[in-house]
């Protein structure tokens, strides 16, 4: 006689604005996010004769640049016209485990066509910096027709304060974080981009995403006219991967 079992529920995606993107595993979550910012660097470099990229350095950001780097599948990935930008960038980088859109770009130029000065790298450093990351974004986006001016694609991790999106008082497109310790694209930035990635497998993003399902007021990135896609694994919905 059969013992009964009991079978495993399958996950449910959290009900967050825009579009969910469950996968079986981390891989494919990963792999799900890369396709997607291929399809829109080919698309953007059609329409605008450039692709305009900015993402913000974190675990899953790493995992999305190095699958775009050595998976065969994204290697028509147009890095020639691409622009790299930082959406968040520290203003002291202490050592190599802290993350920095640096450590992203020096693997993307590593291993791709994608020239030295269409990566700018955001001077965080600097007291004024957010004024002339600012300043030098605009000056490239601006490059184009009115109401195309506005970033392509940008990246962002399972954090709560990215997803809050950072308020600026001067409606500026960067700006200081609320610890001074950082300087990232605004609220306004995000908002204004064709397609709004958060990138979020793992444990590590189950709590984040549960509350923010709980309470979708604190989503402050919902583009204005552009899309916003989650990608996600089963352990980011509280179940074990499948392999």
């Amino acid at each position: 006689m059969f013992e009964p079992y009991e079978l495993e529920t399958a996950p449910v995606a959290p009900d967050l604005p825009g579009s969910v993107l469950l996968r079986n595993s981390l891989d494919d979550a990963i792999a799900a996010a890369a396709a997607d910012v291929m399809l829109q660097a080919q698309a953007c470099v059609r329409a605008f004769e450039a692709f305009h990229l900015a993402i913000t350095p974190s675990l899953s950001s790493r995992e999305l640049v190095l699958r775009l780097m050595t998976d065969p599948n994204f290697r028509d990935l147009p890095w020639s016209r691409t622009h790299l930008w930082a959406a968040h960038e520290p203003r002291t980088v202490t050592d190599e485990s802290t993350e920095s859109s640096g450590h992203l770009a020096d693997m993307i130029l590593h291993a791709s066509d994608l020239p030295r000065d269409q990566w700018h790298p955001a001077p965080a450093h600097l007291p004024d910096g957010d004024a002339r990351y600012e300043q030098e974004l605009v000056g490239h986006l601006e490059r184009r027709e009115p109401g195309h001016d506005r970033l392509d694609c940008v990246v962002l991790p399972a954090h709560t304060g990215s997803i809050r999106g950072l308020d600026d008082p001067l409606d500026r497109l960067v700006g200081p974080t609320e610890d001074g310790n950082a300087i990232a694209l605004t609220r306004r930035a995000v908002r204004g981009g064709r397609l709004v990635m958060v990138v979020a497998p793992g444990g590590s993003a189950r709590a984040t995403l549960a509350d923010l399902a709980a309470d979708p007021s604190g989503i402050g990135i919902q583009p204005v006219g552009g899309q916003l896609r989650w990608y996600i694994d089963r352990l980011a919905c509280g179940h074990e991967n499948l392999e």
